[in-house]
């Protein structure tokens, strides 16, 4: 019987216990979980500095101009129960989540333009605190830093 190999892709088909990626170090080392658990000091700093300077950034005079049209459109469809947003929403571009988000957020906090404004400014922040662990996975801290620094930065 002759040995049959998967060349390409690294696997020998023969037997099963060797089925496995010829570059599994590769594999292991980008696995879900593994490398250090935790940032150096200096870089445990920066991620909280970043953090402050996101949140600092987005707070900042949140409330200084009145509504936009499109804001104002979100606070009007807002406190409508989630059948009519769904459906109001099939008729915009955007899909429901975020109104769903600010109907129960409205109802907690009111409808003033610096509380309908922090869900997003929230929003903003908690992606900027998630792209350090992210960019972590997927490179190194480095990567994950100044993506969280060039998003704190973003007016966007």
């Amino acid at each position: 019987m002759t040995e049959r190999h998967n060349v390409a892709a690294g696997f020998n088909l023969r037997q099963p216990s060797e089925c496995v990626p010829s570059c599994s170090d590769h594999a292991s080392r980008y696995a879900l979980g593994t490398g250090p658990r935790r940032l150096k000091p200096a870089a445990t700093f920066s991620c909280i500095f970043i953090i402050f300077f996101a949140v600092a950034l987005r707070l900042y005079q949140l409330d200084g101009q009145s509504l936009w049209y499109d804001e104002g459109v979100s606070v009007a469809l807002a406190p409508r129960d989630l059948a009519t947003i769904a459906r109001n929403a099939a008729d915009d571009i955007h899909p429901p989540l975020y109104y769903f988000l600010l109907h129960f957020w409205v109802t907690l906090v009111g409808n003033s333009e610096f509380a309908v404004r922090f869900l997003s400014a929230g929003m903003g922040t908690l992606l900027v605190a998630l792209l350090v662990p992210l960019g972590r996975r997927l490179a190194n801290a480095q990567v994950g830093i100044i993506a969280a620094l060039l998003a704190a930065a973003s007016p966007l």
